[in-house]
């Protein structure tokens, strides 16, 4: 199953799938390649703390925002 598949299911309702819409593809793929699938669980890989955390909606869009931070504007994590 690709990464695309697996945000795919995270996001098949309709109610959150609007999450996504303000994300371009590029972004979508760059962060879905952060995602792993474990026990039948999807977790994805933070940007910052470089932990996997459960990829809920909501972390995946937080991890879609850090994506854009760092990418496009340059915003890097304080150490």
């Amino acid at each position: 199953m690709s990464n695309n598949q697996a945000i795919s299911k995270i996001f098949s309702l309709p109610d959150v799938r609007h999450g996504l819409a303000i994300f371009s593809p590029d972004e979508i793929k760059s962060v879905e390649s952060l995602m792993t699938k474990k026990d039948g669980k999807y977790f994805i890989r933070c940007q910052i703390k470089n932990k996997n955390k459960v990829a809920k909606p909501e972390e995946i869009v937080r991890q879609l925002w850090i994506h854009r931070l760092l990418t496009e504007y340059g915003i890097l994590p304080k150490e």
